[in-house]
Parts: structure tokens; C-alpha cells; sequence
């Protein structure tokens, strides 16, 4: 080292300049690709990684401020569903539906003479499926009426149809009449809902 500084003084003012000059210029660069560009990248490595973290945590903050009304909307979905299953139950539950219609038969001032559920088969739509029961009962026009109307507001989906009606007679000073109609409910089939499996 000492022999290079003894001879860069021996030599001219220009080449000392020039010799002082590059070597000022590649102490530079060797400072920038050693030091600054290294950093430099990390820096922008870190950035990076920074804009990522506020996005995740922007969003989880969004979820987290959320949380109540995801769970108000879970629990109004859960009435739903519960609501949905007594109208349209999974199981056909034919006793509780015969015990509702002879209550309401009876409210109505009814005599239910028969009543006979029939075979189940396919609804509107597959995953329904259809389950009749053929009634027979015996009161006036009114009491009838009634009895359809009440049955009509029974949480579980009931219709009634083909009526027919038969000749009035006179009982105790009351016109009566016997009246056959079949009243059909439905059930759902969970298992005909699911969708089908895609083929390999």
C-alpha cells in the first residue's frame, strides 16, 4: 500500500486526479452493490410484506367488527330452517298431523267419520314428496267452512281438494250433510335435495 501512495506522488497533478477519481468512483459503486442496493431490496422486501400484514389485518378487522351481525343472520337463518321444517318436515309425523285436523274438526263442531292416509308419492318437485289422506266427515255448510279455513292456517303446508259433498239432511232441527275430500301434505326428502355426485 505504502509503495502505491509513493508512487502516485511521484507522478503528475492529472494522473493523481484521475488515479484520486477512480478510485473514488469504485469505492462508490462497490458501496452501492455491497451496502446500498442490499438494503435497498430488503426495504422493499419489507414494504411488501408491510402491505400484505394491513391488508390481512384490515380485513379479519372487517370480519371481527362483522361478528355480531354474521351471528344475528346464523340465528335468523337457524329460525328459518326451523320454521321451514314445520311447514315442511323431513319426517311425514302422519299422527301429530291426524291429532291436529281432529282437533281442529272438532273446534269447528265436525264429526269426523273417517280418515284414511294413503300411500306416499312424488311432489311438485323431487326432493317433496305427496302424502294423502282421504277424511270423511259430517256437519253443516258452515262448520265445514270453517274447518277448511283452520286448516288452512295449520303451520304445516295442508291442501284440501277433491270435495264432494252429499245430499242434506235435517238432524236435530240442523242441516247436515257428509262431505269427502282428500287432504294432501307434503314432506321433504333431504336425501333427494342433494345434488348429485359428478362422475369421475
Amino acid at each position: 500500500m505504502n509503495k502505491l501512495i509513493e508512487q502516485l506522488q511521484r507522478r503528475p497533478l492529472p494522473q493523481k486526479v484521475a488515479a484520486i477519481l477512480v478510485l473514488v468512483v469504485g469505492m462508490s459503486v462497490a458501496n452501492y452493490f455491497l451496502a446500498i442496493q442490499p438494503l435497498d431490496d430488503s426495504m422493499t422486501s419489507l414494504a411488501k410484506k408491510q402491505s400484505e400484514l394491513d391488508l390481512e389485518y384490515t380485513q379479519k378487522k372487517t370480519i371481527a367488527n362483522n361478528l355480531n351481525s354474521y351471528k344475528q343472520r346464523l340465528e335468523k337463518l337457524e329460525q328459518d330452517l326451523a320454521l321451514a321444517l314445520t311447514e315442511l318436515p323431513q319426517d311425514a309425523q302422519i299422527d301429530e298431523l291426524l291429532r291436529q285436523l281432529n282437533d281442529v274438526g272438532k273446534k269447528a263442531g265436525l264429526t269426523i267419520t273417517g280418515v284414511q292416509p294413503g300411500d306416499e308419492g312424488s311432489g311438485p318437485q323431487e326432493f317433496i314428496a305427496k302424502i294423502p289422506i282421504a277424511m270423511t266427515v259430517t256437519g253443516s255448510y258452515e262448520e265445514i267452512a270453517v274447518f277448511f279455513e283452520s286448516v288452512s292456517k295449520l303451520r304445516r303446508i295442508v291442501n284440501i281438494n277433491d270435495i264432494s259433498l252429499g245430499t242434506p239432511t235435517t238432524h236435530n232441527e240442523k242441516v247436515v250433510l257428509a262431505a269427502k275430500f282428500q287432504a294432501t301434505t307434503f314432506r321433504f326428502r333431504p336425501q333427494a335435495a342433494k345434488p348429485a355426485a359428478p362422475k369421475p
